[in-house]
Parts: C-alpha cells; structure tokens; sequence
C-alpha cells in the first residue's frame, strides 16, 4: 500500500554471524557472549566488535568497539581491565538531519511517554515509575547530553 510521508527512517541495526563460534563450541545467543573482560566460555577465546554480546548486552556502534579494543589489548599484556559502559546512545546526522536515540524506548505497560511533533522535529521522552528511560530526537538534538547523563 502508499502511505503519502515527507520523509522515511530505516534503522535495519546490524545481525553477528556466530556460527563459526558456535561449531567452537563457544556461547552464543545471536552473537558471541562475553563478560566485561571480552572472555567467552573457553578459556583463551576473546571476541569483541559487532560479533559480541557483552553482559548480554550488543554495542555495535565505532566508539565502544574502539573502547573494547583498548581494554582486551590491555588485558592481553597483563591488565585487569573491564568494559563499562554507560547507556548506549546513538548520535547520527543522516542526510543533514541530527539523530538521537538512547536507553530503552520500548513501550510497556509501565511507561509513559512525552512526545513533541513540530514540523519536521520530533521528540520522545519515555519513563517508566517516573523515571526517564529513553529518548529519541529527530532534528533538534539540542539538550542530548543532559538526557543522556539523566538517562
């Protein structure tokens, strides 16, 4: 069917391949699962960028790769470093258009949501027990940091 729109947002994330860790004998659960040192289940084994699932938890975006492969190559020469991570976030500029995405943004039964449609700026702010949660910014990023860090 047509639906008539000034603009379309496709966000298609990215999908690891995990099958060649899983013939391994390595965890995985749609990537390869390793704790905050970049371990997997077999001692030795380390994975990190797009393939891996930290905590149960996927980054896959330049900056927590490039922070994953500073603290495995610490590790690997004797460091006792961990991943940390604050809530993921997503800044994009897609066409001249500022985009920001960040916390959990799923709805529930337990959130609520604040939604400013002007124009061409939308803006979503959800909590959950009167708590922010997430945020989505389309063309008006301004004030992305103070809800992140709230987030």
């Amino acid at each position: 069917r047509d639906l008539p729109a000034e603009m379309l947002l496709i966000a298609t994330g990215t999908q690891a391949n995990d099958s060649l860790a899983k013939a391994a004998g390595i965890r995985c659960n749609g990537g390869i699962c390793v704790n905050e040192r970049l371990e997997t289940n077999v001692p030795g084994v380390f994975a990190l960028g797009e393939c891996a699932l930290i905590n149960d938890v996927h980054y896959a975006l330049v900056e927590p790769v490039f922070h994953q492969a500073d603290v495995l190559a610490a590790n690997l020469v004797g460091a006792d470093l961990s991943c940390h991570f604050p809530v993921p976030c997503t800044r994009l500029k897609v066409s001249g258009v500022d985009v920001f995405s960040a916390g959990d943004v799923s709805d529930t039964e337990q959130s609520r949501d604040i939604r400013i449609v002007d124009a061409d700026v939308y803006r979503r702010l959800l909590f959950k027990n009167e708590e922010l949660r997430g945020a989505i910014l389309i063309d008006d990023a301004v004030g992305s940091r103070n809800i992140h860090q709230t987030i």
